[in-house]
């Protein structure tokens, strides 16, 4: 058994809930953010860890990047994850559109207990519409957390 943010412990076994969201146009995002928070602490009772789609936070066809690389936006939506993880004690996977080096990235992050991110996995093989918006991506990055390894990735960014 590992003890950390997870919880009291981990052992072989955990206990997942995936999510299904309804897909909404980005002009919804800020709808589709409280339902995938409301969504996910429900989810998060019974859970160990909750996993959100690809995606989750604005949208997946954003039409523009330019709205979305604000890092405002995306700190308050990574905020509103991190509290259900910390609320719900339970670790969370979410897809959310990530600013970063004047680009917009297609990522899963996953939050600790503590509501850190802990792993983010960036989609590095986009289809042909997503480079409108999204560029493409290296490798993923994982951290640990009380000794426990962790990771994530990202729909079609393992060969």
């Amino acid at each position: 058994m590992v003890s950390g943010t997870w919880g009291s412990a981990v052992s072989a076994s955990i206990r997942v809930a995936c999510v299904q969201l309804a897909a909404r146009d980005v002009e919804e995002s800020e709808r589709s953010l409280a339902v995938a928070v409301d969504a996910a602490t429900a989810a998060g009772g019974d859970a160990d860890l909750v996993i959100l789609p690809e995606a989750t936070y604005p949208g997946y066809v954003l039409h523009e990047a330019e709205p979305w690389l604000d890092a405002e936006v995306f700190e308050r939506a990574c905020k509103a994850f991190a509290d259900v993880a910390v609320d719900t004690g339970c670790a969370l996977a979410v897809g959310i559109a990530r600013p970063a080096g004047g680009s917009l990235l297609n990522s899963a992050l996953l939050f600790d207990t503590a509501g850190s991110v802990i792993s983010i996995a960036d989609k590095s093989f986009l289809w042909h519409f997503d480079t409108r918006w999204f560029a493409p991506a290296g490798r993923a990055t994982s951290s640990s957390s009380s000794g426990a390894e962790s990771g994530c990735s990202c729909a079609r960014t393992l060969e």
